[in-house]
């Protein structure tokens, strides 16, 4: 019997992460996944596994320049040897949308015109993210593919929150405060009722998604009402390895002053600051929580500080709290991290279970807590999984 599958793509400039998604009576459930690294470079190595964990394909090539192209074409010939497997659409992360989609969207020409366009905007990603979408087209040019956007989710948020204090002309043409990690949120706003009462679960609410790329969002309702990223995914937090919120003059003085290109200050506050800048020695917060460098202690503590301050910027924002979640590849799984946050954070009434942090709960706070603390695991692959298989049925011919 043959099983409708649903393939989910997250390309970035040397890699692909690929997940597989049964699709059975409207319910998704995740059978493969994988990751194609090192693309474009010396050394390309792909690896799939099942629901299991068990490996079930290794492949590795020295000196051979792999592209995108090459690696997408041993991917889909790896699942024609699968038995039983029909895939019947494709699904894409985006970074950014702009202004024109809040919502999924069908791939077309026009459609990969307008995120090439707008690539300037996350230049770091969206060339990526739109390249499998023209091979896999050129591949099958009959298979359905849905782009699923990380700014969309924020485009619920008022004008008031979105915009930046510039002239109505500049705003008009999009330069606006977009938000990003939307698949993240948007998943974890439709899990909130199963672990919070009602009204928390649609009261006022702080998703803290804590990565190599680290953001914070305020839900209303369960929607978007503040984020902390902007118009592109370097403001806000200090991250691995970007700035996060700095004084725009000081981009001026870089150039003016330091005599940097524009392609200099970028790669100066997208790839050699943040927890790398500041450490001097990595942008991985797992070895930085347990080092006893002054650095590196001052790294995590200058993330600890943002996390608390924009903590409180979105509370402004919203009138009040009634749940804080932590999440991402750090909010999930950073003992450490948690700790010190919620203790920045104990003025506001939380008042951390140190014993369930330890052991890695899904409730974080005491019942004697004024907020409710929860560590949530997201699952992007599914929420596009999800808004592909929805959008096709939507476009099935009656």
């Amino acid at each position: 019997m043959s099983h409708n599958s649903i393939l989910i793509i997250n390309a970035g400039s040397s890699s692909i992460k690929f997940q597989l998604f049964i699709e059975d009576s409207g319910s998704l459930t995740s059978t493969y996944s994988g990751l194609i690294e090192g693309i474009n470079t010396a050394k390309t190595n792909f690896k799939a596994k099942d629901s299991a964990g068990q490996v079930l394909k290794t492949s590795s090539y020295e000196n051979e320049n792999k592209n995108h192209q090459d690696m997408l074409a041993e991917l889909m010939e790896w699942f024609d040897t699968l038995p039983d497997l029909n895939i019947v659409a494709a699904g894409h992360r985006v970074v950014h949308g702009g202004m024109r989609f809040s919502g999924p969207a069908l791939v077309n020409d026009e459609v990969i015109k307008y995120l090439t366009d707008i690539s300037p905007m996350a230049p770091n990603h969206n060339p990526h993210n739109v390249l499998p979408m023209k091979i896999l087209k050129d591949m099958y040019p009959s298979l359905p593919q849905v782009a699923c956007f990380d700014t969309a989710f924020h485009r619920t948020a008022p004008a008031v929150n979105q915009e930046y204090a510039l002239p109505k002309a500049l705003t008009e043409k999009g330069l606006i405060r977009y938000g990003m990690h939307g698949l993240s949120y948007e998943f974890i706003s439709s899990q909130l009722k199963e672990y919070l009462p009602f009204n928390q679960a649609r009261g006022k609410v702080v998703v803290a998604h804590l990565g190599n790329g680290a953001s914070m969002c305020a839900l209303e309702g369960g929607l978007s009402t503040a984020t902390t990223m902007g118009f592109t995914p370097l403001d806000g937090l200090t991250m691995s390895t970007r700035t996060g919120q700095i004084d725009p003059g000081l981009i001026l003085y870089l150039i003016r002053e330091e005599g940097l290109s524009v392609d200099e200050v970028e790669e100066l506050i997208a790839h050699k600051s943040g927890l790398l800048g500041i450490s001097g020695v990595t942008s991985d917060m797992r070895p930085l929580q347990t080092s006893h460098n002054p650095d590196c202690i001052k790294a995590v503590d200058m993330f600890v500080l943002g996390v608390a301050q924009q903590f409180g910027r979105l509370v402004a924002t919203m009138g009040g709290i009634d749940a804080l979640i932590f999440t991402g590849g750090i909010g999930e799984n950073s003992v450490i991290l948690r700790r010190l946050i919620c203790e920045k954070l104990a003025w506001f009434g939380i008042d951390m279970n140190f014993d369930s942090n330890e052991a890695g709960a899904r409730y974080l706070s005491t019942s004697e807590s004024k907020i409710p603390v929860l560590r949530l695991e997201t699952n992007e692959e599914l929420m596009i999984a999800g808004h592909t298989l929805n959008l096709l049925n939507a476009n099935k011919p009656d």
